[in-house]
């Protein structure tokens, strides 16, 4: 009896070295990009445990199921012309907050600046005709709005790099109650109602055109010229 267990033992760890060996040479003998592709699908199913067991059904980005198929949808959009356009795109809660955000930035920017769209961003800038000497080519940005993966985001450049105007947006959060959930110009939030507006405002209120471009400029003399390739 010992015997037979032993020889059956034997031949499942057989078949186990085997199926193995089977599995090995199937990855090495399949084109690379397959054998990522697998790889990612793999991590990702792990990832997207470990989020469920971490942050329930909703997962890490905050979205259920039907959340985060609509997002998908959204994400897989072609990109949008206009600030309508792009609106339209949203699903319909991010659509409610960005309106309201873009209604208080349309009413209170200054003359001068222009609402357009650049880089998947409703953007407010100075046009290339009002200054076209840029460090990129581009219209400079004052500030722009928009929706990512997880959250939505208000980008204020004038906040960035003028220290009154911070000063008056951080004292606006503190008095209205709410966290400022900023990085070096970007202000990350889920709903309108987590900004304070009208410290927002204020801040873009308060930053005229040749304000702005007094700064860049400022900004501009202090950096160091780019280093020229030398010629071969």
């Amino acid at each position: 009896m010992v015997g037979c267990r032993r020889r059956l033992g034997r031949r499942m760890r057989g078949v186990v070295r085997r199926v193995r060996r089977r599995d090995r040479v199937v990855m090495r003998t399949m084109p690379e990009p397959s054998r990522g592709r697998i790889d990612r699908e793999q991590e990702g199913c792990r990832e997207e445990e470990r989020a469920k067991s971490l942050h329930g059904a909703k997962g890490i980005d905050g979205f259920d199921a039907s959340q985060r198929k609509a997002h998908h949808q959204v994400m897989k959009q072609p990109l949008a012309r206009t600030p309508e356009e792009y609106l339209a795109q949203q699903p319909a809660d991010r659509r409610a907050s960005l309106e309201r955000v873009r209604s208080a930035i349309l009413k209170h920017l200054p003359q001068g600046y222009e609402e357009a769209m650049a880089m998947g961003l409703i953007t407010y800038q100075i046009p290339l005709s009002r200054y076209p000497d840029t460090y990129n080519g581009h219209p400079l940005w004052v500030a722009a709005l928009g929706a990512h993966k997880s959250y939505l985001t208000l980008y204020l450049m004038s906040a960035a790099g003028d220290n009154d105007n911070e000063k008056r947006l951080r004292d606006g959060f503190r008095s209205a109650g709410k966290k400022l959930d900023m990085g070096k110009s970007c202000i990350h939030f889920q709903t309108a109602d987590d900004l304070a507006l009208d410290a927002v405002v204020d801040v873009i209120a308060n930053t005229s055109v040749d304000r702005f471009l007094a700064m860049y400029e400022s900004v501009k003399r202090k950096s160091p010229p780019k280093k020229r390739k030398a010629a071969r």
